[in-house]
């Protein structure tokens, strides 16, 4: 079976949360908000390295720790979420059930921390995304034989290979990057980013 990815968190979009200087971008596949960079005929979004959940104030002193699926300010417009902005519902890519998600992630600006990816399995826009569904998914990276991968303290690029589950098909899979960053703001919590990707999952049959 394949998934159907379409852009971390990219929902790819990228979900997650980082500091409000740390800034990373997941190119492959393309994320939601980054896909006119690829000449998609999406919206442009020339912030598309910081969906970081509004930042540590909105995200913690105004939003409990919570943020949106993809990124967005969980008490603000979900402009990367379905029907959102910077939505287009465009499938970028597809892969075999049990197969590898090839993902590069280039980090501009180091906060150490760890990647997560998550997939979302449905087959019309008409379910909604929900962190929950996220959850079921947890995928394993190779490179780091768990499902986290620590960045170190390097910037760049980031190749890693992450597995999808064998059991799961579906035309409109959406695949969730996480990066959890290493660096405190306060006593509080940890900076994240996420990112969201739309994919199409096939069998093998």
């Amino acid at each position: 079976m394949h998934f159907v990815l379409s852009t971390l968190v990219l929902l790819l979009d990228i979900i997650g949360f980082f500091q409000s200087d740390g800034r990373a971008i997941m190119v492959e596949p393309p994320h939601r908000s980054s896909l006119w960079r690829f000449r998609y005929p999406t919206h442009v979004n020339t912030e598309d390295d910081l969906l970081n959940c509004g930042g540590f104030e909105v995200q913690w002193l105004q939003n409990g720790g919570r943020c949106g699926v993809c990124g967005d300010p969980a008490s603000g417009p979900q402009q990367h979420d379905d029907h959102g902005h910077y939505a287009s519902g465009i499938t970028v890519r597809s892969y075999n059930q049990g197969g590898s998600v090839n993902v590069t992630v280039e980090v501009l600006s180091n906060l150490l921390g760890y990647f997560e990816f998550r997939l979302c399995p449905r087959n019309n826009t008409s379910f909604k995304l929900t962190q929950e569904c996220f959850e079921q998914n947890v995928l394993w990276i190779e490179e780091s034989w768990s499902t986290r991968f620590y960045v170190g303290s390097r910037g760049g690029i980031y190749d890693l290979h992450v597995k999808l589950p064998s059991n799961i098909a579906c035309t409109h899979c959406v695949f969730q990057w996480k990066y959890s960053t290493g660096i405190f703001v306060t006593r509080l919590s940890y900076i994240s980013i996420k990112r969201l990707v739309y994919m199409a999952l096939q069998s093998h049959v």
